[in-house]
C-alpha cells in the first residue's frame, strides 16, 4: 500500500506546486516589482489578462493551438492573474499571516481552490464580479463565503450547460469540500464537452476512483487511458495508470508508468523523490535492478522506432469486450522476455478497425534496457481481459518479425489465442 499513499501524496503535492511557488514569491512589503506594480491597478492587470485570455481563444479557433496547448497556456495564465491580484485576494492574507498551528494548516488547500474559483469568475464573466467583493478589509474567503462562490456557479451553468470549463471548475471545487460524488456528476458533463482534454479526464478518474472505494479498475481506468491518449506524458495519468496496475499487482507495468512519470519531473523535486520510491518497490516486487536517478531516460535514437499498425482476425473481433486491454510491445529477438518497448490503449478501438502505433525510446520500461539498443525484436500485441501485462490464458495474441528498429509501415495482426 506504500506505493498507493505515495502516489496520492504525489497527486496532492501536484495540484499545489503550480499555485504555491508564486505566493511564496511574493514580495514584501518596501520591496519592488511586477507583482507589486500590478497590484495597484488590478482593474488593469485584469483587462491584460482578459485580452491575452482572447487572444489564445483565437489561436485556438484558427487552430495555431492544439486544445492541450491552449489549456496549458490558459493555466499558466489563471496562475499569473493569481500572483497578480491585489492584497483583497484569499492568497495575500496567506501570504502576509503569522506561521498557522497545525490544526489549520490545511487552509491552502481550500484557499487556493476557491482562489482558482474566483479567477474564473473573474475570466468568465469580467462585468459580473467585483474583484474585491470576495473579500472584506483584506481578510481571507471564509468557508461560508467559498460555498456561496461555489453555489453561484452552480446556478450559472444551469443556464450555460455548455461550459465546459466552467463544469471542470465546478468539479475541482467540489473536490475541495469533499463533496465528491457531486464532483464526479460534475467531471461527467465536462468530460462530454470535452472528451480530448487529458487534465480533465485524469481529475475525473481520480475522483471517480474515490467514490468507488479507490478503485480504478473500470470506468477510472478508461479515462485514465484517453488521458494517455491524447497526451502519453500526462503526470497525473501517469501516476494513476502506475497506481492501478500496482494495485491489480501488474508490477512490471506499473514500473513502466511510473518511470515514464519520473522522465517528466524535475530529478531533485520533492515530486521526484516520491516517484522513486514508487518505482523502488515495484522494482523489489519484480526482484529486479535498482532505480535509475531521475532524467536518466534516453531521448529515442535516430531511427529507433517501430510503428504501423495492429489489427484482430475478423474471427476473433467477437471475443473482445468493453474494459479489454491492448497491449503492444517490443522485445529482444534473444535474451530476456521483457518488453524493451510497450504501449497500451483500450481494446475497443481494435475491434472497430486498425490501430495505429509508435513504439520508441520514449516507451521502454526500464532506462537501461530501450529499443535502440537491440539489433533485432519480435513485435506482439495481446489483448487482456484482465488488463495484466502477464498473459493470462484466453488473451488474443499476434507476433511479428524477428525485425530491426526503424521497421515502418508494419501489420500485425492480432489471431491466436492463448492456451
Amino acid at each position: 500500500m506504500m506505493a498507493f499513499w505515495s502516489s496520492v501524496a504525489l497527486l496532492l503535492a501536484g495540484a499545489l506546486l503550480f499555485v504555491l511557488p508564486p505566493l511564496l514569491r511574493r514580495e514584501g512589503p518596501g520591496e519592488s516589482g511586477s507583482s507589486a506594480t500590478l497590484a495597484g491597478s488590478p482593474a488593469l492587470s485584469l483587462a491584460l489578462h482578459r485580452e491575452r485570455q482572447a487572444e489564445l481563444d483565437a489561436d485556438l479557433a484558427r487552430g495555431q493551438l492544439s486544445p492541450a496547448e491552449h489549456a496549458s497556456e490558459r493555466a499558466d495564465l489563471q496562475r499569473r492573474v493569481l500572483e497578480d491580484l491585489p492584497d483583497a485576494d484569499p492568497a495575500a492574507g496567506l501570504a502576509a499571516a503569522p506561521a498557522l498551528p497545525r490544526a489549520v494548516a490545511w487552509a491552502p488547500a481550500l484557499l487556493l481552490p476557491a482562489a482558482a474559483l474566483g479567477i474564473y469568475l473573474l475570466l468568465g464573466q469580467p462585468g459580473s464580479v467585483n474583484p474585491a467583493a470576495p473579500t472584506e478589509g483584506g481578510h481571507a474567503l471564509t468557508p461560508e463565503q467559498m460555498q456561496g462562490m461555489v453555489a453561484r456557479l452552480a446556478e450559472r451553468l444551469k443556464t450555460q450547460p455548455d461550459d465546459a470549463e466552467g463544469w471542470h471548475m465546478l468539479a475541482r471545487s467540489y473536490t475541495s469540500f469533499g463533496r465528491l460524488a457531486d464532483a464526479a456528476q460534475a467531471y461527467d458533463r465536462a468530460a462530454a464537452l470535452q472528451p480530448t482534454n487529458p487534465d480533465l479526464l485524469a481529475d475525473y478518474a481520480d475522483v471517480l476512483g474515490a467514490v468507488n472505494g479507490r478503485k480504478l479498475e473500470g470506468r477510472p481506468l478508461q479515462l485514465i487511458d484517453a488521458a494517455l491518449e491524447n497526451n502519453p506524458r500526462h503526470p497525473k495519468a501517469l501516476a494513476l495508470a502506475g497506481t492501478a496496475a500496482y494495485n491489480r499487482q501488474d508490477f512490471a507495468a506499473a514500473l513502466s508508468y511510473w518511470q515514464r512519470l519520473q522522465a517528466t519531473l524535475a530529478p531533485n523535486s520533492d515530486m521526484a523523490r516520491r516517484v522513486v520510491a514508487s518505482i523502488a518497490e515495484a522494482q523489489s516486487k519484480l526482484g529486479g535492478a535498482a532505480v535509475a536517478p531521475a532524467g536518466t531516460a534516453a531521448a529515442p535514437a535516430g531511427g529507433a522506432t517501430l510503428s504501423g499498425q495492429v489489427q484482430v482476425a475478423d474471427n476473433l473481433k467477437a471475443r473482445i469486450q468493453e474494459g479489454d486491454t491492448l497491449f503492444i510491445f517490443a522485445r529482444a529477438a534473444e535474451g530476456p522476455r521483457m518488453p524493451v518497448a510497450i504501449a497500451r490503449v483500450s481494446a475497443g478501438a481494435a475491434a472497430a478497425g486498425p490501430v495505429a502505433f509508435t513504439l520508441d525510446d520514449s516507451s521502454a520500461m526500464q532506462p537501461d534496457r530501450r529499443l535502440s539498443q537491440q539489433r533485432a525484436v519480435v513485435l506482439a500485441a495481446r489483448i487482456s481481459r484482465s488488463g495484466n501485462a502477464t498473459p493470462q490464458s484466453g488473451d488474443l495474441m499476434g507476433t511479428l518479425g524477428p525485425l530491426a528498429p526503424g521497421a515502418k509501415d508494419l501489420r500485425l495482426v492480432i489471431d491466436g489465442v492463448v492456451p
